[in-house]
Parts: C-alpha cells; structure tokens; sequence
C-alpha cells in the first residue's frame, strides 16, 4: 500500500514564491537524489485556507511501501533538508506541520 505524506509551511502570502521556488529549486532535487524510489512535489496552495494573507507551500511525498516510508522518516537527510528550510526562511515561517496518510487502491467493480 502507498503513502502519502505531507509537509505543509505556512509562511505570508508575499514571500510564498520565494518558498515555493526554494522548494523547487533546492529542496526537491537534493531529496530526489537521496531518494529516488519516492514521488516528489513541491507546489504553493494559492487560495487562502484561513487567513488571505497567509499561503501554504508544500512538499508531497509518495511512497511505495511501508518500508520506504519508515526509511526516509528516519533519514537524516530529510531532518537536514527540512532544517536547512527553517533556517532560510527563520522568521518569515509562521508555523509548519506534517501529515501523514496511507493511499487506499482504487477498487475495481
């Protein structure tokens, strides 16, 4: 069964770009490399959810299996890169979270 996981940053509205291309640019191609049997994403959430001046980028994670999952979860390189993300972006992140959710296969009638 595969897994979906999400790490979401909300950060103000104006500077989401500049999230989002970090995102794009930097944080993606170096987890593609350290893991290249998981589905990457990036991608910036452009309607408001709760606040107009609020916006929330994304990293999307696919994976497998429930190996792979706990591999990376486990990894230092995801704790570094999600770091390296809190330190770029220090004050301007106001909050970040995670979750986590197993993709149900599609049942064929």
């Amino acid at each position: 069964m595969r897994h979906l996981y999400n790490i979401n940053f909300a950060i103000p509205r104006e500077q989401s770009k500049e999230l989002e291309a970090h995102l794009s640019k930097t944080t993606l191609p170096q987890l593609r490399a350290a893991f290249a049997e998981v589905e990457l994403y990036a991608y910036r959430l452009t309607d408001p959810i709760y606040d107009e001046n609020v916006c929330n980028c994304s990293l999307q994670f696919i994976f497998p299996d429930r190996e792979t999952k706990e591999q990376v979860m486990a990894s230092p390189t995801l704790a570094e890169s999600i770091k390296a993300i809190s330190e770029v972006f220090d004050n301007r992140l106001l909050s970040f979270d995670s979750l986590l959710e197993e993709i149900q296969p599609e049942t064929i009638d």
